[in-house]
C-alpha cells in the first residue's frame, strides 16, 4: 500500500501540468477515491500488528507515510488540490521526526518493546533478577511470548536498554533458550515453536512424519544456507 501511495504521489504531481488532459484528470480523481480504502486497510493492518508485537522501526515509519498518506487525500480532495504546496514542508518536518529527532525510528521501537516488558514486570512486581525468574513460572503463554519477542528486539543492542531490562538478559537467554533434539529437529523450550532442519533429511521430506500437536508454530529451516520459511 505505501508503494502504491508513493507511486500516485509521483505520477500525481508529475503529470500536473497535463491536468487538463481527460486521462489525466480520471487519473488523478479517481486515484484518490481508490487510495482511500487502501489506506484504511493499512492502517487496521498495522494497528494489529502493533497491538500484537510492540512498535518497530519500520511499523513507525510506516505509520508516519500513513498519516502524510491520508493528509495528501484530503488536500488533493479539498478544492482539487489547491493547498497541495502545504505538503512539502509536512513531509520535511515527519522525515526530520523520523530520523533526527528524540522520536526517530530506533528510538520509539525501544520505548515500545521496553514497555511491553516493563507492563508484565509491573504485574509481577518484579524488581530483581530472582523476582523475575519466580514471574517466569507464573507467567502464562501470551506473556510468555510478549517477553520474548520483546527481549529478541532489545537483544543485540542492550548497551541502549534501561538498567533494569538489562540485568534481566542473562536469565532470558537461559530461559529461552534453544534446545536441540534427534534428527535435526529443535525447539524453544518455552513458547511452542518447532523447527525442522531440511537439510538434514531433505531427500526423505515428502515422507517426513513429525508430530507437531503441541506446538504453536512451526518453521522449515535450511542451515545450510541460513534460510527460513
Amino acid at each position: 500500500v505505501s508503494y502504491a501511495c508513493a507511486v500516485f504521489m509521483f505520477f500525481y504531481f508529475v503529470l500536473e501540468e497535463f491536468q487538463q488532459e481527460k486521462f489525466v484528470a480520471i487519473f488523478r480523481g479517481l486515484g484518490v477515491f481508490l487510495l482511500l480504502p487502501l489506506l484504511a486497510v493499512q492502517c487496521l493492518a498495522v494497528a494489529i500488528r502493533v497491538s500484537a508485537y510492540g512498535l518497530t522501526a519500520q511499523r513507525w515509519y510506516s505509520l508516519l507515510f500513513m498519516i502524510f498518506s491520508f493528509v495528501f487525500v484530503v488536500v488533493a480532495l479539498v478544492k482539487k488540490g489547491r493547498y497541495r504546496t502545504v505538503l512539502f514542508p509536512l513531509l520535511a518536518f515527519l522525515l526530520v521526526l523520523a530520523s533526527l529527532s528524540p522520536f526517530d525510528g530506533q528510538q520509539m521501537a525501544f520505548r515500545s518493546q521496553s514497555g511491553r516488558i516493563h507492563q508484565i514486570l509491573h504485574r509481577y512486581q518484579v524488581q530483581t533478577t530472582e523476582d523475575f525468574e519466580t514471574a517466569l513460572k507464573d507467567m502464562n503463554n501470551q506473556e510468555l511470548e510478549i517477553l520474548e519477542g520483546a527481549f529478541d528486539y532489545l537483544y543485540f543492542n542492550q548497551e541502549r536498554t534501561d538498567p533494569q531490562i538489562s540485568m534481566l538478559f542473562p536469565v532470558y537467554e537461559d530461559f529461552f533458550k534453544e534446545v536441540t533434539v534427534e534428527r535435526g529437529i529443535r525447539e524453544t523450550a518455552v513458547v511452542k515453536k518447532f523447527y525442522y532442519n531440511v537439510y538434514s533429511d531433505f531427500d526423505n521430506l515428502s515422507e517426513l512424519e513429525l508430530d507437531i500437536s503441541q506446538y504453536k508454530t512451526m518453521h522449515w529451516y535450511n542451515y545450510s544456507f541460513n534460510t527460513e520459511s
